[in-house]
């Protein structure tokens, strides 16, 4: 028998071959599907925490140290974010556990190489923002400076925003609230809503904040600008201080009180 083909039974023949590779494919599908699932549940079992038996003392410490590491560990990486360098999370905990099990991924040579190029990075990064924040705190000093009764003195702006009521003695003991800002705005920290205070004789203010607060009387507040040099310099403070940052202090005395008298010597 001759079969002659025609146009509707080529038309079958590849719809039949069209549905085969969709269950083909279908079923490849599923079966790497499967295979994703697997490797899941195989993962979230080997990421189970392990039963410590925290009554333990060695145990105890043991832990202690891992966490002191990891969280180590998170401040650098939040350090390197700040300095313009993001990092894996999860590549940096795959290169912690490989350590662990001695299986390095990459040789001595290769790892050199990728912490110097981010050193490298890190360096080129840093310039650049100390240069626009030393701009940027430029501008702020001039703009304050022109601002009414800021007085400029041994290289810190100040103004006071509230004078206060009766003369303080270098003696006195003065308890303050600060607040500190970047140029920005940004706060970096806050005495106040901390619920915290800081209590010394008025001579013992380091100098940036002496000058400030002799100008002051009791319950007085005053905003001090200070220049780099004098606050953190070009390292600055990661990773909430820039390097080159102008530091912004509000000043604020809670109370000043007269010294207890010393008791004299028998």
């Amino acid at each position: 028998a001759v079969i002659i083909s025609t146009p509707q039974t080529s038309l079958q023949a590849d719809a039949g071959r069209q549905q085969a590779g969709q269950d083909n494919a279908l079923q490849q599908a599923s079966a790497d599907e499967i295979t994703r699932l697997k490797a899941r549940l195989a993962d979230a079992e080997a990421k189970k925490p392990l039963a410590i038996d925290f009554a333990k003392e060695p145990l105890r410490q043991a832990y202690a140290i891992g966490v002191s590491m990891g969280e180590e560990v998170l401040q650098l990486l939040s350090t390197r974010a700040s300095q313009g360098v993001k990092t894996s999370k999860d590549t940096v905990l795959q290169g912690i556990m490989d350590s662990f099990s001695g299986d390095i991924a990459l040789d001595e040579k290769a790892r050199n190489k990728a912490l110097f190029d981010v050193s490298k990075k890190v360096f080129q990064n840093l310039k650049k923002l100390e240069q626009q924040t030393l701009s940027e705190g430029k501008k702020y000093q001039q703009n304050f400076a022109k601002q009414k009764g800021v007085v400029l003195k041994d290289g810190i702006y100040s103004r006071i925003d509230y004078a206060g009521k009766g003369k303080i003695l270098d003696s006195d003991i003065v308890t303050v609230t600060i607040k500190e800002t970047l140029t920005d705005g940004t706060v970096i920290n806050d005495m106040e809503a901390e619920g915290k205070v800081w209590s010394q004789p008025l001579k013992s203010y380091p100098p940036i904040f002496l000058g400030p607060l002799k100008r002051l009387g009791n319950h007085g507040a005053i905003t001090v600008v200070i220049p780099p040099n004098l606050a953190y310099g070009s390292e600055g403070k990661p990773p909430k201080i820039p390097p080159g940052a102008t530091m912004v202090y509000t000043v604020r005395i809670v109370d000043a009180t007269a010294a207890e008298p010393q008791a004299k010597k028998p």
